[in-house]
């Protein structure tokens, strides 16, 4: 004799459905009385790509990067000075990278949206950083 099955019915993922719809709108009622709205999703576009040649595309990062590069190092010295306030909470024998360059990596895995350390280290250790 077999097990009866646990997969829910038609009739069960139906009511289901529609218990979450109506937490869902009470929720945006909720939000709506305090005052919160609900960011819109994000969809991707139905577009064609602005660039007209293969070669605008790689001129138009270069000059992203190059803009950025331009914002880094205007603020990165007044950034290390202030790092370099924060007082050395970790044993000093035990210490193999400073502080500074610790919180500078993790700056830049939160700007380059990095997942991990490890997705990190295999992504800067490249020959050519993207």
């Amino acid at each position: 004799m077999s097990k009866p099955s646990r997969r829910p019915t038609r009739e069960e993922r139906k009511a289901h459905r529609a218990k979450v719809k109506a937490a869902r709108r009470q929720l945006a009622g909720q939000q709506q009385a305090t005052g919160m709205v609900a960011p819109k999703r994000q969809s991707v576009p139905n577009r064609r790509s602005p660039y007209q040649s293969v070669a605008e595309e790689p001129a138009a990062r270069e000059e992203a990067v190059a803009a950025q590069i331009a914002v880094y190092r205007h603020r990165l010295p007044g950034l290390l000075k202030k790092l370099a306030k924060i007082p050395e909470p970790r044993q000093a024998k035990k210490v193999k990278h400073q502080l500074t360059v610790v919180l500078i990596y993790g700056l830049l895995m939160g700007v380059f949206p990095m997942a991990s350390r490890r997705e990190a280290n295999a992504e800067m250790s490249q020959p050519v950083f993207n």
